[in-house]
């Protein structure tokens, strides 16, 4: 029987997706499970954990397909966000750390106002998981000592997969944006020497495309794979998303519109957002590109809004009744502003802007203040394209692809595209992270030449919401009054902390 196909297996944050796929990324088999920790915590989490239901899935889905003895290689992609330390045994000494545990936080505001141009010139990103290893580094001094390298968790999980050894461990580089140490393709000393951060505990930068190990006996055992299959270097989750969303050309733009919502697009220039410090800088697992991710709050505002304003769930009648109401409103909801940082902002980091309705009035309903929440997330979206086109020179994001759950809300699909001025599509698929890491592992094992090409010849557009261009005219003063406020707002706020 030839071994022709990929597993693929996705450590997310709410569930963990495994599938597989023949190596022109058509999908044979898929399941979905859950994150055991998903919505319990904030703090730490064990990664032996999530190593043991990542096994799990893999044993669901091999079982389930009956396919295994056909999988010639491993894709891993997983979160970005957060740090795993493990001792020279592979042991971990610091459990699974989160993006959502601000502990990194004070340390990151130190690291960003002594260093910050530097970071961001250097790095294109902002130091979250370096600034995660200083917190342990400070607050914990005695398990730190034990640790031998720091690593993310599908960095862990590759190396638990194929017995590495520490000293031996990996990381891709689409995975290091996030730790804001260093350029994607190496680590910087000048940098790790100023924040403090021991430059001997981070791993070796890998490839994408590279193989970090063949699967153990017992992971081979726990999963029902063969030993000996080449496992990839365990690749960013976000990442693995755009490039599965077949963003893989300049001027190419991604919403992946879930609980943060996450605007990317694609660019060949090493470009950094120094000035705003609102896009981040991300390695594309296609050489030479490069994609500037703006990151919010969108799914999880719209979330806040339906709870604790509308006091209904997510999915009820109420949300397809305000829909409609608020669809019949002109741009701008009659004048009122909406400004989303409930819990500050991400890109930029700063706890200390604050959500807020500007221009409330007599006149303005619930409908009014739901269209300005979903035209808030596009306002934010606009800047980021804005400042794209200032750093690289493009005239425009002729369309945008939309991931995630958000795709399904019609509404908020329309406002987008009109205050974009770009057509949004929507793929008939929805399984970008799996297909991205799939073809990046069919790719490092020689089934596939060509990544842009294997990846856009897979993808077929469901439909498309093209702008009304008199109401993308009409956004244009909106957003630059959005801008001018929301800008006032920070420099008032500002001036109070430092008072």
């Amino acid at each position: 029987m030839p071994r022709d196909l990929v597993l693929s297996a996705d450590i997310g944050t709410t569930n963990l997706k495994f599938g597989i796929y023949d190596f022109q990324g058509r999908q044979l088999s898929f399941v979905t499970t859950g994150n055991p920790f998903s919505g319990r915590t904030r703090g730490t989490q064990s990664a032996g954990v999530l190593y043991d239901a990542l096994l799990e899935g893999i044993r669901l889905l091999t079982a389930r397909s009956g396919l295994a003895d056909r999988v010639a290689v491993v894709g891993i992609d997983g979160q970005m966000g957060g740090i795993v330390g493990v001792d020279r045994t592979w042991e971990t000494v610091i459990p699974f750390d989160p993006p959502i545990n601000g502990n990194y936080k004070p340390f990151l505001k130190n690291a960003l106002q002594r260093h910050g141009e530097l970071v961001v010139g250097e790095t294109g990103s902002i130091p979250i998981n370096g600034c995660k290893i200083l917190s342990w580094l400070n607050e914990d001094p005695d398990s730190f000592e034990e640790v031998c390298k720091i690593l993310t968790i599908a960095g862990y999980a590759v190396g638990r997969l194929v017995g590495l050894e520490a000293h031996k461990a990996l990381i891709d580089r689409t995975s290091t944006y996030l730790f804001g140490l260093g350029n994607g393709t190496a680590w910087s000393g000048k940098l790790c020497s100023l924040l403090g951060v021991p430059l001997e505990l981070l791993p070796a930068i890998g490839d994408p495309l590279g193989v970090a190990g063949y699967l153990g006996e017992e992971a081979a055992a726990r999963t029902g794979l063969k030993t000996g299959l080449p496992v990839t270097n365990g690749i960013g989750d976000t990442a693995a998303s755009i490039l599965g969303a077949g963003v893989v050309h300049e001027g190419d733009a991604v919403d992946i519109a879930g609980t943060c919502s996450v605007f990317g697009m694609c660019t060949s220039e090493d470009a950094a957002d120094s000035e705003y410090r609102a896009l981040l800088r991300m390695e594309s697992p296609v050489p030479g590109l490069r994609y500037l991710v703006g990151i919010g709050f969108g799914g999880e505002v719209h979330h806040w809004f339906m709870k604790e304003i509308c006091r209904a769930e997510e999915g009820t009648e109420i949300i397809e009744r305000l829909a409609e109401e608020a669809e019949s409103l002109p741009p701008g909801s009659e004048g009122l502003l909406f400004f989303p940082f409930l819990g500050g902002t991400f890109t930029p980091p700063d706890d200390r802007l604050r959500g807020t309705w500007l221009g409330l009035d007599w006149h303005h309903s619930l409908r009014h203040l739901y269209r300005s929440v979903l035209e808030s997330i596009a306002y934010e979206y606009s800047h980021y394209m804005s400042i794209y086109r200032s750093l690289t020179g493009a005239r425009e994001c002729p369309r945008v692809t939309v991931t995630g759950s958000g795709r399904k809300n019609e509404l908020l699909n329309r406002i987008k595209t009109d205050v974009l001025g770009s057509e949004y599509c929507l793929l008939r698929r929805e399984d970008q992270e799996n297909l991205g890491t799939a073809l990046v592992a069919a790719a490092a094992v020689g089934g596939v030449a060509d990544l842009p090409t294997a990846v856009t010849s897979c993808l077929e557009v469901e439909r498309r919401v093209r702008p009304d261009r008199g109401k993308t005219e009409a956004y244009e003063p909106i957003v630059d009054r959005y801008l001018r406020y929301k800008r006032v707002h920070m420099d008032r706020l500002y001036a109070e902390y430092e008072c």
